[in-house]
């Protein structure tokens, strides 16, 4: 009960099974958010974005890179590892088309919302990124 001026939601979307459950927990949160409050939908797994990356000759060293990477890991991080990407590959409604039709949507709502990308240097930056959706008072 009661309502919030700030909301993070942080690596959880890819949790949830499908596009209308992600919607339906998106809006529930902005609906407990106070006037000029603001949601922050961060670490969104974009396979689409994710794609493009793989894609490109940057993504390409970089993920040939990480692999070697990963093969030095103990079997503990390994297990993590696997862990998580068996959990991405159940979530493929996040790409390009949900992030913007929420962007859209929730414009068309009277909200400001934007596609933060997420700083270098984080593990996954190159293929997450981070929505913020504000209310106007």
């Amino acid at each position: 009960k009661g309502t919030f001026d700030r909301i993070l939601v942080y690596s959880v979307l890819h949790y949830l099974p499908n596009a209308e459950a992600a919607r339906e927990f998106i809006y529930a949160c902005l609906s407990v958010l106070n006037p000029s409050g603001s949601l922050m939908l961060g670490d969104i797994p974009n396979l689409d974005r994710q794609r493009r990356f793989s894609d490109s000759k940057f993504g390409k060293r970089f993920d040939a890179e990480w692999a070697e990477r990963k093969a030095t890991l103990s079997p503990e991080h390994s297990t993590r590892d696997q862990i998580f990407a068996e959990t991405e590959r159940k979530a493929p409604y996040l790409g390009d088309n949900f992030i913007f039709k929420l962007l859209a949507d929730t414009r068309r709502r009277g909200m400001e919302s934007h596609v933060m990308g997420q700083p270098e240097g984080l593990p996954m930056c190159y293929s997450r990124e981070d929505v913020l959706i504000w209310k106007h008072d």
